[in-house]
């Protein structure tokens, strides 16, 4: 097992004692302060060398042995002791109202200059520097300590840094890509426009209604990958189920098998055959175990599919919605029908029954399937009154509805 550097409060020590050494020694020149009249006693003495003026201080050069005739005995001893600054010694005085300080200047034959207060700069400096060490001493000590990748992926999770470098997975990769952008589209313009939305009448956004607590979502799986093909069919999906209190939407579902798979040979008959020979008993495997299961179908007439993928094309919110599997819609459009039928009878059992959702209206069609799901679930102050779906459009599935005209006769599958 690797060896994981321990944390320690000396690594902050060091940094931060570096960072006064650096401001004591490389950012502030040393200077002498002396007492207004410490000053004037050098000036007349002959010891001052230059002078700088500003409004609050006085700043200049002493002569190298000007220090011992402007300071006190013992001050002067101090500095002498000390070995700093063996050429002139740099000074510093608060100015006070002297008004004879220019005309003493001039006497002592000193050169003077005045100075606008303008320190942004230094100040800047001084702190951008020792942050930039900061940063890049911080960096190095993360990197042996074992910890983060660099400061660009500082409060990054992990999986997610795992995903962008290691998979190369994008979303367009994901079935069910164009749902997805159309419902996102709709979470959007909830967003811009939310008084469009207050009546419960209005088109609620699909996305808007999945959002939830942790373990509420919907599901689009990737396309297979190679192992996918070679493994159990309803492997894939096994790791999306629910646990307790948690509710997952698959958008389309193991049923692409026994739908869109049949009808443009995206699988083979034996491995169609398999499918239907075995997703019940799955099904009521779930179901024992405890899940809730339900199963929706929304069933559309031929008319509204033709009128919906022709929207498609015309209208710009709706252009990339517009997919080579929609272009073959019409064209096996009894292909569809066909096995929309076998699907439904073969797979509609007392433990997982299908119900059907007459689709053409999707405003009510959304409003009744919330309804139908929220009246299979327990919980509190439950209002039966306000969660009663329209039996003309949400209804359980039977034999008879192939022919009695509850089912459209010919249909887009949309399990």
């Amino acid at each position: 097992m690797e060896r994981k550097q321990q944390f320690s409060i000396w690594y902050f020590i060091g940094v931060f004692l570096m960072l006064i050494v650096f401001q004591n020694f490389f950012v502030q020149q040393h200077v002498e302060t002396l007492a207004y009249s410490e000053f004037k006693a050098a000036l007349k003495a002959g010891n001052v060398i230059e002078v700088t003026l500003n409004d609050a201080t006085v700043t200049g050069k002493l002569t190298p042995d000007g220090l011992s005739g402007a300071l006190p005995r013992e001050k002067a001893s101090e500095s002498q002791r000390s070995g700093k600054d063996p050429g002139p010694h740099v000074f510093a005085t608060v100015r006070v109202n002297d008004p004879s300080l220019i005309q003493d200047l001039e006497a002592a034959k000193v050169r003077f200059s005045g100075q606008l207060e303008n320190k942004w700069l230094a100040t800047i400096l001084s702190w951008i520097v020792p942050a930039v060490i900061f940063v890049a001493l911080w960096g190095f000590i993360m990197k042996r300590m074992g910890v983060g990748g660099g400061m660009m992926e500082i409060g990054k999770s992990k999986a997610k840094v795992y995903m962008e470098k290691q998979t190369g997975v994008t979303f367009s990769d994901v079935a069910g890509i164009d749902e997805a952008k159309a419902e996102l589209m709709e979470v959007v313009e909830f967003l811009k426009t939310p008084g469009r939305y207050r009546r419960l009448g209005g088109k609620i956004p699909k996305g808007v209604l999945l959002v939830g607590a942790p373990g509420t979502g919907k599901t689009l799986l990737g396309k297979p990958s190679d192992r996918d093909r070679t493994s159990w069919y309803f492997q894939r999906y096994a790791p999306y189920l629910p646990a307790a209190q948690e509710l997952v939407l698959f958008n389309r579902s193991w049923y692409n098998r026994a739908g869109v798979e049949r009808v443009m040979g995206f699988c083979t008959e034996a491995e169609y055959a398999e499918f239907m020979s075995s997703v019940s008993n799955f099904e009521n495997m779930l179901a024992r175990s405890g899940i809730k299961l339900l199963k929706y179908y929304l069933d559309i007439t031929k008319a509204e599919q033709k009128k919906r993928l022709e929207d498609r094309k015309t209208d710009p919110l709706k252009q990339w919605k517009v997919s080579p599997i929609d272009d073959q819609a019409i064209k096996y459009w009894k292909q569809y029908s066909a096995v929309r039928n076998e699907m439904l009878a073969r797979t509609h059992n007392p433990m997982a029954p299908w119900t059907l959702v007459r689709a053409n209206d999707k405003r009510r069609a959304r409003l009744n399937i919330i309804k139908d799901l929220l009246s299979r679930l327990h919980y509190a102050d439950k209002d039966e009154r306000l969660i009663r779906p329209d039996p003309r459009i949400v209804f359980a599935y039977d034999a008879s509805n192939l022919d009695n005209g509850r089912l459209a006769k010919q249909s887009e599958i949309r399990p």
